[in-house]
Order: C-alpha cells, then structure tokens, then sequence
C-alpha cells in the first residue's frame, strides 16, 4: 500500500481472465497483514467468495502452501455437514477470517451507486474507529448509475462515476483503487476518463497460450501512468490455484 498515491484514484486495470479480482484480494491482504484499515467493495463476488479469495492468496504468502477456491470451499461444504477432516482444516480458516475482518471490511456493492459506496466508506469510521487509509472498488462496471443520470448516455454516466470518485478521494490520506476491465485495445472498458483522472494506472498482463489457451504463469505488471511514481514494469510469478 506504501506504492501507492493517496489523494487522487489508482486505476488497476486487466483483460477478462488475467486476475484483476486477484490483483485486488492480493493487495487488501497484504494490507491486512500491514495492519492498514481497508474497505474492498465486492462487485461481483459474495463476502464468502471474497474471504475464501483472500484465504488463498494468505495461506500462499504466509503459509507457503496453495490451495485453490474449490479446494477450500469443499472443505466447508463437507465441515457443515460433520466431515471431521474439514471440519479441522477450516478452523485455519475461521480463525483467518475473525483476524482479517478487524482491519478488511468487504461489502458487497453490486448494484450499489458511486454515492451509496462514499457513504459506506465514512460508515467504515464507525466500526474501525478510524478512516480507511485503502478502498477497493472491485470492480467498476459493476458500480450502477445514480438514479438522476440515468437518462444520460453511457459515456457521461461514466465521465460522472470517474470525477465522483475523484472528488471524493482529493486530497485525502487515502489510496482508492478502481478495478477495471481492460478493452483488446489497451483502453479502458467503462471510460477513458478513469485514465485520465487516476494519478496512477497499473495493468496486469499474462500471454495466453494460442493452442491451448491457458494463460502463462508469468504475470507482467505494467506501471504506465505514476504522477510522481514513475513508470516501469514488473514481472513476477503467479501461482493460478491460488490466485497470489
């Protein structure tokens, strides 16, 4: 979270598939694990699914061990129904979740205005006794239109929702990181103007294999915007079961 800028939106943007709810579960863990008070705006995702991703993502960096979605969401099928072998192997994860929670707060915001998804983060204050320092909008073409710009065009519902969060986040000590879809162009799915008004804008890209279509471990991290970060490119290794 130290990266990145607060006072202004970071866009983080990937094509269909390469991990951008990944991307997103990796960072509101890691500030989890920094202490950082987080708010990570589910979308598309239930709490539970949400949980279970960032379980994942977790148990690989602490634990060094990978467990996949399926994996662990067997595993509390099988508790609820008396299994004993799970019902062990989800204590990890209860207790996860009862520590996770006191710094993570994931609502579920599909359907949910820019203005609903404001109000839900100063309700945030009230149960973390103090401001988030990160939110997450996982991711933004979920976020519904306000009911009195819905007889606007797509475009300026768009250009509406991006200078919303803008004015929002301007300069407070907070980092507000829009997921966003990322078009075969390189562009913005939702609207450019989220490129414009991000002070950074961070792509995640995998190669996918032409004959078998698997999409290749090696995952590229992009910095092409930075305002006063700079510019550049990572590359690291993505482990897909577990999404880390």
């Amino acid at each position: 979270n130290s990266y990145f800028r607060f006072g202004a939106p970071i866009l983080l943007s990937a094509k269909s598939g390469v991990g951008k709810s990944a991307g997103a579960c990796n960072i509101a863990v890691h500030n989890y694990l920094s202490k950082t008070y987080t708010v990570y705006f589910a979308g598309e995702d239930t709490m539970a699914e949400t949980l279970i991703k960032c379980f994942t993502v977790w148990s690989m960096v602490k634990l060094g061990r990978s467990f996949a979605f399926t994996e662990v969401e067997e595993w509390l099928h099988k508790a609820v129904h008396g299994d004993a072998a799970c019902i062990q192997l989800t204590k990890g994860f209860h207790v996860f979740v009862n520590d996770f929670e006191k710094y993570v707060r994931i609502v579920e915001s599909e359907y949910m205005t820019p203005s609903a998804m404001l109000i839900e983060i100063e309700r945030t204050e009230n149960i973390f006794g103090e401001m988030p320092k990160c939110v997450i909008n996982d991711y933004i073409q979920i976020n519904e239109t306000e009911h009195f710009l819905k007889r606007d065009s797509v475009r300026e519902q768009n250009i509406d929702k991006s200078k919303t969060f803008k004015r929002y986040v301007k300069g407070k000590p907070m980092a507000l990181i829009n997921v966003s879809q990322l078009n075969d162009d390189n562009r913005t799915a939702e609207s450019t103007q989220f490129e414009k008004d991000a002070a950074q804008w961070i792509i995640l890209e995998r190669e996918q294999d032409k004959e078998t279509d698997e999409l290749s471990p090696v995952l590229k991290i992009r910095m092409v915007k930075g305002r006063r970060t700079g510019s550049g490119r990572f590359i690291c290794h993505f482990d897909g079961p577990s999404g880390t």
